[in-house]
């Protein structure tokens, strides 16, 4: 029976779930399981929405779709609800309160409004499609840094200027701000009902002027009084229950679900609201459509209030804060350090990163600390909110006898925090000082409150028992600092100062290097080179063996073991040396070996690969070793037990035919036995046999899969220290994908799976070996 599939529909087949069966049992269960009951239910829900619906196309130009659309067809009927494609804004649908308005509609042949006209028809009835678009690759560097920001970076006169591009075309604009502000009001109307003098403050990156394009916005509720028979009410309409009280009052886990349910209910756009009463600080996370931001809203909490009006007064008297500060968010965010919108998410929020750029200022002398700022403001007024001292001076905060430049306290700040014991100290950015982890009790109004202790401590200036980086882990911290090192180093290239002179070539930004600050945003351990049509960039990894507890007879051996562990367990054709390309890949498909020379093989003597082994992959194929070298190394081999470390360095060409590092798991429990001693043997069985049933069964019966690839590599065997043997693999990606294969990731996943499975297979092997002497 052909495994092929039919394109004829099946026998059983169910339409609404776009399924079928292979009998009426089958058919039976589908139909009584619960999949197929919720799609029939949201299938009769929108057939009742699509009787009162018709389809709108043709609307991507209309300025503010939703209200064109709707004071157009409030002519044929009420309208109840206009939803407007989210993606593109090419499409929108029409819904009516009555069924009777659709043929009115649809009876009139043309329809226009504001000079362009729409394309209106019923609308279909379907489910929606379960299946994720696509994403266009635009070759974005981050969200906020599309192609066309990286060129204006490039082509900058000086590593000064690419400061300004950044807050230049990166910052909010005054459409931006004045929407969140009308957001804040469109707030305002809804809750008074409930919340009587309320005011929606809006604080952090949206009002200090660090924010990005599309950046969040955090709000802050603040009331005199709350309505209480009003607040039943909508926690009715959320299904929710107030704690009866002795006081009456309402708590602020209450305020927030009150808040949810009004702004479910009452403020127009608004989706995805949900109150997060688990977090340090309880906020209603929603989205407005319009506009697409997302928003946070909390209650009461005006310490963030006052550290955003702490931050504006540094932007206002510092003019390249606000530049240095956006570039260092957008090098985190680039790295994925910083910037989760995610409640438990271990990165860097942006008010740890403006903390910690505040901190490394204070450490330069460059600025007065918040004590010294009060020390000489005799006309400071005090500010206590929860029981803290807010205050702050109004005060200039630069020292007028320091003079840094932008790219100096740029480089600075990485060069500062790549030496910074982040475990031990403690920032306190009220007194700029480093304090030690194990004295950090806080006194205040002779209350000890406790400082959490993590791997990154930042004190807050007002709030000081708050670590404002509390929730980054020990993990995440290790990719830190390893990331701040990586910038430290490239702030010393030349590279980082001076633009590439390239000449005529100057005017293409495909083919300028990256310079200045773009430098940062590149990882230079990647060896990489120029970009032509016959020639791509090289991919490169590093696979490193421990060989610090063998013997040195154990030792002198291991490069000729990691080469057959490569040959016979990974499959992988390996020769000494270089060859062309015509004889890498001749003989692909072919149900026959290149050569069938079996001393053309670079093996040891306790276990060589013959031909006349049993079950031989179909599809096998050696390379034929023509140059001196490859025969030089293949009698070295023979005589001395393989290649030794006196030969360090080697160089090997390498072909891979089969991804057989996939699914070993899963075979291994079907062939592991205890009769089975010999490691590379058990290892070469469970390879064999992942080929074997991948080609007889052409991955279309059972859905084992195709494990078939070809790409080619070079390897370069060295030692380090004396104690690691360091494997470095090389991919050329001229060798292109084959088929629908893209063979670059399969390198890097084979280098992967050799990094976690290669050390743990020699070192059985050495085990064996001294046990067996």
């Amino acid at each position: 029976m052909s495994a092929r599939k039919s394109s004829k529909v099946p026998q059983f087949f169910c339409k609404t779930c776009n399924v079928g069966a292979p009998n009426e049992a089958s058919f039976q269960s589908h139909l009584a399981g619960k999949r197929h009951t919720q799609n029939a239910k949201k299938l009769d829900t929108i057939e009742r929405e699509a009787r009162k619906s018709v389809f709108v196309a043709n609307c991507m130009h209309l300025p503010v779709a939703e209200l064109a659309l709707a004071d157009y067809f409030l002519k044929f009927g009420s309208v109840s609800k206009i939803t407007v494609d989210k993606n593109r804004g090419t499409f929108a649908i029409v819904e009516f309160d009555d069924e009777s308005s659709v043929p009115k509609v649809l009876e009139r042949e043309e329809h226009e409004v504001a000079g362009i006209k729409l394309v209106v028809k019923p609308r279909e009835t379907k489910l929606p499609s379960t299946k994720k678009p696509e994403v266009e690759n635009h070759e974005i560097v981050h969200k906020q840094m599309q192609r066309e920001v990286w060129n204006l970076l490039l082509n900058a006169n000086d590593i000064g200027d690419q400061f300004a591009v950044i807050q230049r075309n990166l910052s909010l604009n005054d459409e931006e701000k004045y929407v969140r502000g009308l957001l804040c009001r469109l707030l305002v109307v809804a809750f008074e009902e409930v919340f009587h003098s309320c005011k929606v403050e809006p604080f952090g990156s949206s009002v200090n002027g660090i924010g990005f394009h599309g950046c969040d916005v955090d709000l802050n509720l603040s009331f005199q009084s709350i309505d209480r028979e009003n607040a039943l009410q909508f926690l009715r309409q959320g299904d929710e229950q107030i704690d009866n009280k002795e006081d009456g009052e309402i708590g602020d886990a209450e305020v927030l679900r009150v808040a949810a349910s009004i702004i479910k209910n009452c403020v127009p756009d608004c989706c995805q609201v949900r109150a997060i009463l688990s977090a340090r600080r309880p906020v209603v996370k929603f989205r407005h459509k319009a506009s697409d931001i997302c928003c946070d809203l909390s209650v009461g909490n005006q310490l963030a209030i006052r550290n955003t009006e702490f931050i504006n007064h540094i932007c206002e008297n510092l003019p390249y804060f606000t530049p240095l500060l956006q570039t260092v968010k957008l090098w985190m965010k680039h790295w994925n350090l910083a910037g989760s919108s995610k409640a438990a998410s271990p990165l860097l929020n942006n008010y740890a990163v403006c903390m910690m750029v505040l901190f490394y200022l204070y450490k330069t002398s460059a600025l007065y600390t918040i004590d010294e700022l009060r020390a000489k403001d005799d006309d400071l007024k005090p500010c206590v909110i929860e029981k803290w001292d807010c205050s702050f001076s109004k005060l200039n905060p630069k020292k007028e006898s320091v003079s840094l430049s932008i790219p100096d306290i740029f480089s600075g700040f990485f060069k500062f925090y790549a030496k910074f014991e982040f475990s031990k100290h403690v920032m306190c950015l009220k007194s700029g000082e480093l304090q030690d982890v194990k004295s950090c009790t806080v006194n205040n109004d002779d209350v000890s409150y406790p400082f959490k202790i993590g791997p990154l401590n930042i004190r807050d200036p007002f709030e000081l028992n708050h670590n404002i980086a509390g929730n980054v882990g020990k993990k995440h911290m290790i990719v830190f600092a390893k990331c701040i090192r990586n910038a430290a180093l490239a702030c010393d290239m030349k590279i980082y100062r001076n633009p590439p002179n390239l000449g005529a070539a100057a005017a293409s930004s495909s083919t300028r290097e990256a310079w200045g600050v773009l430098s940062l945003f590149v990882d230079h351990h990647v060896k990489r080179t120029p970009t032509s049509p016959k020639q791509k960039t090289v991919v490169a990894d590093i696979v490193r063996i421990d060989v610090s507890d063998t013997s040195p007879s154990q030792k002198h051996s291991l490069p000729g073991l990691v080469v057959t562990i490569l040959t016979d367990v990974f499959m992988i054709d390996v020769v000494r040396g270089s060859i062309n390309e015509q004889t890498l890949f001749d003989g692909v498909g072919a149900e026959k070996p290149i050569a069938t020379d079996d001393t053309s093989e670079i093996s040891t003597p306790s276990r060589k690969r013959h031909i006349e082994d049993d079950n031989p992959s179909p599809k096998r194929a050696r390379l034929q070793i023509s140059s001196p070298e490859a025969a030089e190394l293949n009698e070295k081999a023979t005589s001395s037990n393989g290649s030794t470390l006196d030969d360090l360095p080697l160089d090997f060409k390498c072909r891979v035919t089969h991804r057989v590092w996939e699914g070993r798991r899963k075979m291994r429990r079907r062939l592991v036995k205890p009769a089975v001693r010999d490691v590379i043997d058990l290892e070469r069985q469970i390879s064999r046999l992942l080929v074997s049933e991948s080609q007889s069964l052409d991955g279309s019966i059972d859905g084992t899969p195709d494990i078939s690839t070809l790409f080619a590599t070079t390897l370069r065997v060295t030692a380090e220290a004396g104690n690691q043997l360091v494997l470095s693999f090389r991919y050329d990606t001229t060798s292109g994908s084959r088929g629908n294969r893209d063979t670059e990731q399969d390198f890097k996943n084979m280098v992967h799976h050799l990094c976690l499975s290669l050390p743990g297979i020699v070192k059985k092997c050495l085990r064996n070996t001294a046990g067996g002497t």
